[in-house]
């Protein structure tokens, strides 16, 4: 599957700026693409996201919570990608701290959401994936506005896409993976991790794989 990088942590609840939070409840974003078409510069052009684009993702859920008929306006990062054609497959993750934990890790958080496109995307429709990710994921109820303040937002962009000589053939925190294959009466079968899950959860290789 593809790659992405790490960017800084970025976060917010209901009623805080980006600037005033703790380093604790600040939302990590896995962040990196490069471009299927658009501008290219030396061959390749390799785009890393800043933190804005998670406390974009905050700002669309909110305001279609409140009810606000107009979407929040996207941040400079995102329209310079606009600006240079960009598109990627993109992925908008969301998790919610448990009562009474005080950070985001394996024990402390639970998924919430996660919906993306393993296909290239405009990167305007990010967008879409923050709302759809947030109230459309079929295995569990759509996020209200009362849990917005415990929630984290992952949002990934993926690229470089290559096949595996074998199973093992990747990067614990560095690559995706995507497994597909058929049992014995030819029904078809498939699921992917996503570049930072096998780190997050402390998978090896093997784990990972046989998880999947």
């Amino acid at each position: 599957m593809g790659k992405n990088e790490n960017s800084n942590p970025v976060g917010r609840g209901q009623d805080e700026d980006v600037e005033d939070q703790d380093e604790e409840q600040k939302t990590k974003v896995s962040l990196a693409c490069t471009p299927r078409n658009g501008a290219v510069s030396n061959g390749s052009l390799v785009l890393r996201a800043e933190e804005e684009m998670c406390a974009w993702a905050f700002d669309i859920l909110i305001a279609h919570l409140e009810g606000h008929p107009k979407r929040p306006p996207p941040p400079a990062s995102v329209v310079r990608l606009k600006e240079c054609g960009v598109s990627c497959p993109a992925f908008v993750t969301w998790m919610k701290q448990r009562k009474g934990a005080v950070g985001f890790s394996r024990e402390d958080a639970d998924l919430r959401g996660c919906i993306g496109s393993l296909s290239p995307i405009p990167i305007m429709e990010l967008g879409e994936y923050v709302l759809t990710s947030a109230l459309r994921d079929r295995r569990f109820k759509p996020i209200s506005l009362r849990e917005v303040p415990r929630l984290k937002c992952h949002v990934s962009l993926l690229h470089s896409y290559e096949q595996a000589s074998h199973a093992l053939d990747w990067t614990v925190g560095l690559h995706g993976t995507t497994i597909s294959f058929c049992d014995d009466r030819g029904v078809k079968y498939s699921a992917t991790y996503l570049p930072e899950i096998a780190k997050e959860m402390q998978m090896t290789q093997r784990e990972a794989i046989a998880s999947l």
